[in-house]
């Protein structure tokens, strides 16, 4: 068997014929139809037990939430001033914006979520085609355009990682990422979350078969967010210098350069007015550990695990493409853009970005006894998340609704922690295993009983 190591990470590998792909071993023994049969069953019954509850919850929510409380209408009513050549950080727009929110500009007796236009000015230009339509148009074409391309694009970047799966685990693994809550929340808000989300996997995807123009310019509109994608954009210029992917940086900056010059064009001098709003924006949220463990023991654990992850990104930057070394480091990127930013009990939508990450959480098969166990524990919080759902559907028709029901499935604030620093530790073994000159292999499975 061919062995093969990367930045000091080895890994066993099983080369198919297929062009373009790499099969990683499997172990186990064989299935039986019977057994086979009983699984499916089980896997069923399990898929119904996990995707059900998220609609019906939402539902519930539905009916206790205003059509208006849309993370998009603020996008909408602030493109569609810019566009008129108002300032859509004004104070004037700003009461536009609550008016459409809330039926009425907010006071300071108020204790509502403040709603203001905080994003960057190139968000104008991807919402400049609705800008054109009545709200509730354009919201219907957001959700139907948003729902099959995220979809897809959870397929696309399921593609994109090296791991052998069936194709009945394509499809439940599909199925588990569409309809967990982030998802089924950031759809109900219409959150621009998901052209992020959308634009970074299918970027993936395209960079592991090899173009280069399309995931820069894929890339580029990412920027809407840029608290979201700044470790990712920072890892793929880095790692496309030191491989020469030099159409892939000048379509980035050419990309972005163009976006930009449209963005100045139509909101001019935006960037000061962006940055003083994301003050009063920071005031509202923290990092999640400083949340967790309160502001002074959450920075610094929050700096401890971005310096660990970003040194083990810098020993990811010779790896190939596509390879697992490449498939952990664009994870771990996302991740830690999730550790650091801001966040807030529904700011959960940001979760949909931990995807990847789950993904190669679950079918790694770390060999050392610690993190074999911090495995376990992540994949338990994973599944924790759906249980939540369940726990509050439950509570709902049983006791009726209430607020202890409705926040239940956003508290589990801490997973993208957990996760990103359980994939920086079993990314981390085999480097220990090294320098000890034990051969321990960073490997992905479709077993599930691992």
């Amino acid at each position: 068997m061919p062995q093969t190591s990367y930045t000091g990470v080895s890994c066993r590998l099983v080369y198919s014929h297929q062009p373009m792909a790499t099969q990683l071993e499997l172990d186990g023994p064989p299935v039986h139809a019977a057994g086979f049969s009983r699984r499916r069953l089980a896997v069923a019954c399990l898929l119904v037990a996990a995707l059900v509850p998220s609609l019906l919850h939402l539902h519930v929510l539905d009916g206790r939430m205003p059509a208006t409380h849309n993370d998009l209408i603020g996008r909408w009513v602030g493109t569609r001033a810019a566009l008129a050549g108002k300032d859509p950080w004004s104070a004037a727009v700003l009461r536009q914006i609550q008016t459409a929110y809330y039926g009425r500009p907010l006071t300071p007796e108020d204790h509502a979520r403040p709603q203001a236009f905080y994003y960057p000015a190139p968000i104008v230009v991807l919402l400049a085609p609705l800008a054109h339509f009545s709200w509730p148009v354009a919201r219907l074409i957001f959700l139907a355009l948003a729902c099959p391309l995220l979809f897809g694009s959870f397929w696309l970047c399921l593609l994109s990682l090296p791991i052998t799966r069936a194709p009945g685990q394509t499809l439940t693994i599909l199925l588990l990422a569409f309809f967990s809550w982030p998802s089924i929340w950031s759809l109900r808000l219409q959150q621009p979350t998901l052209i992020v989300a959308i634009c970074v996997f299918i970027a993936w995807y395209a960079l592991t078969r090899g173009h280069q123009i399309v995931p820069g310019a894929l890339l580029s509109l990412t920027l809407i967010k840029p608290q979201l994608v700044f470790p990712l954009l920072a890892f793929l210029v880095f790692w496309s210098l030191l491989h020469r992917r030099w159409r892939f940086l000048l379509s980035l900056a050419a990309s972005t350069a163009l976006l930009l010059f449209a963005s100045e064009r139509i909101v001019p001098g935006w960037f000061p007015h962006w940055t003083a709003s994301l003050r009063a924006y920071s005031d509202a949220t923290v990092p999640p550990l400083e949340l967790a463990f309160g502001h002074w023991p959450g920075l610094i654990l929050t700096l401890l695990l971005a310096t660990v992850t970003a040194v083990l990104l810098w020993r990811f930057r010779h790896c190939p493409y596509p390879s697992q070394e490449f498939a952990c480091a664009l994870s771990l990127a996302l991740g830690l853009a999730l550790v650091l930013s801001p966040t807030d009990a529904p700011m959960i939508y940001n979760d949909v970005l931990l995807f990847p990450a789950c993904i190669v959480l679950i079918f790694s098969q770390p060999t050392g006894l610690g993190v074999r166990l911090a495995r376990k524990v992540s994949i338990t919080l994973i599944a924790f998340r759906y249980a939540l759902v369940v726990i509050a559907v439950c509570g709902e028709y049983v006791f009726g609704p209430s607020d202890l029901w409705d926040g239940m499935p956003f508290l589990n604030l801490i997973l993208p922690v957990v996760i990103t620093a359980t994939l920086t530790w079993i990314a981390i073994e085999p480097l220990r295993a090294q320098q000890t000159e034990s051969s321990i292999p960073l490997s992905l499975v479709t077993d599930p009983s691992h």
